[in-house]
């Protein structure tokens, strides 16, 4: 669940809330792949706050290793491993992204793409 948050807090994605999380149960109970993963930050008339809060940050733009492991005390889960997979996750992200960016500029308005890719 937190690389869930960690990746809608990187893609932008300020609509990553509860419901957007299932568990499977098929024999056992799993979290269920992600999906409703927009990039909601693009778009104008979106709201730019975020669903779930880490630590106090309500903004993307305020979240960094002080408010995951803010969140971490809030959850009462190690510092060490939420920063870890919150930084894990930014260079997965980060490593991804270029040809990601490439593939999507041939198959939609790159405008949108262009000023969300802009922000990670």
């Amino acid at each position: 669940m937190l690389r869930c948050q960690a990746f809608n807090v990187l893609t932008g994605n300020n609509d990553g809330h509860g419901k957007n999380l299932a568990f499977l149960h098929d024999p056992v109970v799993r979290l269920a792949p992600a999906y409703d993963l927009g990039c909601t930050r693009a778009w104008n008339g979106i709201s730019k706050t975020l669903a779930l809060r880490v630590g106090d940050a309500k903004l993307a733009g305020e979240v960094g290793p002080r408010a995951w492991a803010r969140e971490a005390d809030r959850c009462a889960v190690g510092k060490k491993l939420v920063v870890e997979i919150a930084q894990d996750m930014h260079a997965r992200i980060r490593d991804a992204l270029p040809g990601v960016v490439s593939a999507l500029m041939t198959e939609i308005n790159p405008t949108p793409l262009r000023a969300a890719a802009t922000q990670i």
